[in-house]
């Protein structure tokens, strides 16, 4: 069977440190932390993130650990977690999981398989215009592979788990190429988040 499982990896962002204090009270300012938040989730991807909501009435306190829910365009969820460095509003935050996977990731991890399943020849994949794709465990979605001795081939992808991990199959099992897909697993991938 033309069937193949990657795993595509944790999301990569540094953790991101910022002050959510509020200037009157002992509270965290949530939308201070929604705000910074979005502005580095969208320095990555552009235009899509729809929104980021953080918990309201925080208290602050060193140590505290909480999670903010990011909603993607086009649908989609990212979790944040965050942790409290001090008394201060100060915070560490990273993405953790998502309902998404990476377009960019998806079609890293595609083209280094099958480029080194067929000898090095190089293999171009193309998932679309989107930031993201899937939405959930068992979305599916077309990518086209591209290479010097074949026409473009349909490929579907699905999505196997919110930690990154997607299969693919040739639509078209008898154009020729079983030998390009074998199952393994991919040992790096960011979980589908952004």
């Amino acid at each position: 069977m033309n069937h193949q499982t990657l795993r595509a990896g944790r999301i990569i962002l540094a953790l991101v440190p910022f002050a959510v204090a509020g200037l009157a009270c002992k509270r965290a300012d949530p939308e201070k932390l929604e705000r910074g938040i979005r502005s580095k989730l969208e320095e990555k991807w552009p235009g899509a993130i729809e929104a980021v909501d953080c918990p309201d009435k925080l208290e602050l306190k060193k140590g505290n650990n909480f999670s903010c829910t990011v909603a993607l365009k086009g649908g989609g969820t990212m979790s944040i977690d965050v942790t409290q460095n001090d008394d201060e509003g100060n915070v560490t935050w990273k993405p953790v999981s998502s309902t998404v996977l990476v377009t960019e990731v998806v079609e890293s991890s595609l083209q280094e398989k099958l480029s080194e399943q067929r000898g090095g020849v190089a293999i171009t994949v193309e998932c679309g215009d989107a930031v993201f794709l899937g939405g959930s465990v068992g979305a599916t979605f077309e990518c086209t592979v591209n290479g010097p001795d074949h026409p473009p081939l349909a490929v579907t992808v699905k999505q196997e788990d919110a930690e990154g991990s997607f299969s693919w199959k040739f639509k078209d099992e008898s154009a020729g190429l079983a030998e390009i897909v074998e199952s393994t697993t991919h040992p790096d991938s960011p979980p589908a988040q952004p």
